[in-house]
């Protein structure tokens, strides 16, 4: 399959473009000829990223995934230029959560906005149509702090616990109308690039932020593509095996 365009002629939208995974999703959707509606807190990062890529029928637009009436705009904008969404990649991310046990309530609710209703939000906006055209596809980056806990991420590991009923419940009402509706696990600090420790080494890359942001990537782009038309409801984890800080003293 060498040299074929995985997306051609399909519309994409990824809800953060800023960070590590979602600019490279950008980048590997638009490869294999997607079109993109890019979700950009930092407008100049975003407008960056849209020149190098160079895709026609693409534009980025402001989305602060912490501000619902922000997120919302996105939507509406999204639909005000496309017919349909054929690729929905939601991809929350915040450096800022805090400590658990000293947020505050507002605290609380930010996360909660990020990870769990920017999703609602998105999917609640471009679904009606992706059932009525059909063979659509929806993707949830997630973390494997849902499965792999890492100390002091709880309000992350709560926010990414809703994923799996955001996937597995419109996997099932979509299937009907041959709408996808799947997982990533990826690597906890991945849209940061931080250093993650794995045992699986990929084509001779380190053990690093760099391999999480490419396998997520890379999955993100199955799962979009008509080679897992019959996958659904499924959680994917893209973390080399495993991701714990405690390996950092094993690994050499």
């Amino acid at each position: 399959m060498s040299g074929e365009k995985w997306l051609e002629g399909k519309t994409a939208v990824i809800t953060d473009a800023n960070q590590a995974v979602g600019r490279a999703v950008a980048r590997l959707f638009a490869a294999h000829g997607a079109a993109l509606a890019l979700g950009a807190g930092d407008l100049t990062q975003g407008e960056e990223l849209l020149a190098e890529l160079d895709v026609s029928n693409s534009f980025v637009y402001y989305c602060d995934l912490s501000d619902a009436g922000s997120v919302e705009g996105f939507c509406t904008e999204v639909n005000r230029r496309w017919q349909l969404v054929n690729i929905l990649v939601n991809n929350p991310w915040t450096e800022e959560s805090g400590a658990f046990e000293t947020a505050e309530d507002r605290d609380d609710s930010r996360i909660l906005q990020i990870y769990q209703h920017s999703l609602v939000q998105t999917m609640r906006a471009f679904w009606p149509r992706m059932i009525k055209a059909g063979s659509c596809s929806v993707i949830q980056i997630s973390s494997c702090l849902v499965v792999k806990p890492t100390p002091g991420s709880l309000a992350r590991a709560i926010g990414y616990g809703a994923h799996g009923g955001l996937t597995r419940v419109p996997a099932v009402e979509g299937g009907i109308h041959e709408v996808r509706v799947n997982e990533i696990y990826a690597a906890y600090g991945v849209n940061t690039e931080k250093r993650a420790y794995a045992p699986l080494k990929v084509s001779g890359v380190e053990r690093d932020g760099r391999a999480d942001v490419a396998g997520a990537a890379k999955a993100a782009l199955f799962l979009a593509s008509d080679m897992a038309s019959y996958i659904s409801g499924a959680s994917i984890s893209v973390t080399g095996g495993v991701r714990a800080e405690r390996l950092a003293a094993v690994v050499t």
